[in-house]
């Protein structure tokens, strides 16, 4: 490590980024590590070590995280979750837009 590359030192690269998409729980602990991209819903177990891409609502565990389920059992449940995710997030901005009106 003493001779590695420092990142401010040279330009940015994509595997110096994290991406983290919507609606996921990221368990106390885990450690996710550059250039790692954690897909919409998923949910990443507590201490876990996450060292590749997780797929959206996949259930990540261990060191490393390994992907070991889906959050939801089929699509319908998936896509009745994502619905009740609009409704309340469209609820939370008309909300928000009349507490600025009054």
């Amino acid at each position: 490590m003493l001779f590695s590359t420092w990142s401010g030192d040279r330009e940015p690269r994509d595997t110096d980024f994290v991406t983290i998409g919507d609606d996921v729980w990221i368990g106390a602990s885990a450690t996710v590590l550059s250039g790692v991209t954690i897909g919409s819903g998923a949910v990443i177990g507590a201490g876990a070590v996450v060292i590749n891409d997780v797929s959206p609502f996949g259930v990540a565990v261990g060191v490393p995280a390994r992907e070991v389920s889906k959050r939801f059992d089929d699509q319908e449940q998936r896509d009745r979750h994502l619905a009740l995710l609009a409704e309340w997030d469209e609820a939370q901005s008309l909300s928000t837009t009349s507490n600025q009106v009054g």
